[in-house]
């Protein structure tokens, strides 16, 4: 497995960093992010190392047609984490990763799953 060490947010992401109103759900700049993940990564999954979609196209493919998902690594709806830690985990550019849509890797011939890790550090 490959480690890959952060760099800065995109520009998109600060701007929304300081306003508390926006939720994940209402953040609008994902293709930004998409872009910025997709460069940072190589173009590859955290998890498998694939070939992910190239998010400039347009429109976009949805994940359940073979685009590019922004996954928390630490889960944003935890139950029993307040509101800020959830805003926090929700826009930590630490926390994003650019993955696939799963599934579409070959298994080993046993049928049984990789264990998967994050190329992060």
């Amino acid at each position: 497995m490959r480690q890959h060490q952060k760099g800065p947010p995109p520009p998109e992401l600060a701007r929304y960093t300081k306003n508390p109103a926006v939720t994940w759900s209402a953040f609008k700049d994902k293709p930004a992010l998409r872009r910025a993940l997709f460069a940072e990564q190589q173009g590859l999954c955290a998890y498998c190392l694939s070939a992910l979609a190239r998010p400039d196209r347009d429109p976009h493919p949805s994940p359940e047609d073979g685009g590019m998902k922004i996954e928390h690594w630490a889960a944003r709806n935890e139950p029993g984490i307040d509101p800020s830690e959830r805003r926090r985990r929700s826009f930590a550019w630490q926390n994003l990763l650019g993955v696939c849509p799963g599934g579409v890797t070959r298994r080993p011939a046993d049928g049984s799953r990789p264990k998967l890790r994050p190329l992060l550090h």
